[in-house]
């Protein structure tokens, strides 16, 4: 059925068709792929608050 929902036309404009909770689920598929995508100042501030626990610091992965 999925598949018969995915080769159905798409609108005008639209590149593909969705599924209830497809896009969540691609979006989380990425997240664990990739980490958790946060502004550097966020990032800053969580290792702020990690050193002054003692909290080892996770690099980051892309700054791009």
């Amino acid at each position: 059925m999925l598949r018969a929902l995915r080769e159905c036309p798409t609108a005008e404009g639209a590149e593909r068709v969705y599924f209830a909770g497809q896009k969540e689920m691609e979006h989380e598929a990425a997240v664990n792929r990739m980490g958790v995508p946060m502004l550097r100042k966020t990032y800053d501030q969580l290792c702020e608050i990690g050193t002054q626990y003692g909290v080892e610091v996770c690099p980051l992965v892309d700054e791009g």
